[in-house]
């Protein structure tokens, strides 16, 4: 359930980056040594998202590290996941965008302060 992208789940109907979504909570598994859907339901990516909004990014990073990674490098992959798993598909990073940002060839997404509210429009029109 957690690798799903907001679109998907309410629509049952993928758009061209609903596998960008997917992908971002893969590296976050990575990251935070999370799974997708904790025991408990936290959601990693709407984890992340909070921590984020509290200006605790960092902090998501897996303590098994112990803190043997780049600080600078650490957040630059994390704020390009947040992109990743934007939950307006519109809004959301493409995977070229991201190794551009990744490689800092262009500059960090630009993020909300807050995680945004999914608002989805009907796929198909009524008629």
């Amino acid at each position: 359930m957690g690798y799903l992208a907001p679109e998907d789940v309410y629509s049952g109907v993928p758009t061209v980056k609903t596998d960008v979504y997917n992908f971002g909570v893969v590296v976050l598994e990575v990251a935070t040594g999370r799974k997708p859907v904790e025991d408990d339901g936290t959601v990693v990516a709407d984890w992340v998202w909070s921590m984020w909004e509290n200006g605790k990014l960092i902090e998501v990073a897996d303590l098994r590290y112990m803190g043997k990674f780049d600080m600078e490098e650490m957040e630059r992959m994390l704020m390009t996941v947040l992109a990743f798993v934007h939950p307006n598909h519109v809004k959301r990073a493409t995977v070229k965008e991201a190794a551009r940002i990744l490689k800092g060839k262009t500059p960090l997404p630009l993020l909300p302060l807050r995680k945004p509210r999914v608002s989805l429009r009907p796929v198909f029109p009524d008629d």
